[in-house]
């Protein structure tokens, strides 16, 4: 125990019973610069050029006034654009903003 009260090794514990992985990465694992380059690339590129600009035009339609009527029809159709990052991503945090984006 540390001197805030904290047990790390019961932390472990939980880590090691929850997830498969004894920490040691197995040679098929280990990725080179060039493949992490390439995973990273692909979803920086869906996170700029689709999921955040739809993320903004989602932020216009949800802070419109109330009483006012609603006209832009642009979200409506950009809608298949957000369904492109469920077909390419290689991380989960991508998919869950293209679903966020989509509701």
């Amino acid at each position: 125990m540390d001197r805030a009260g904290f047990e790390a090794h019961f932390v472990r514990f939980v880590q090691m019973t929850l997830f498969e992985q004894d920490g040691v990465a197995s040679a098929e694992d280990v990725h080179s610069i060039a493949q992490i380059f390439d995973l990273v690339s692909v979803d920086l590129f869906l996170l700029l050029t689709i999921i955040t600009p739809m993320f903004f035009a989602a932020m216009h339609f949800y802070t419109a006034p109330l009483r006012r009527k609603y006209t832009n029809k642009l979200q409506i159709l950009s809608v298949p654009f957000a369904v492109i990052p469920f077909f390419y991503f290689t991380n989960v945090d991508v998919a869950i903003l293209s679903g966020l984006v989509l509701v």
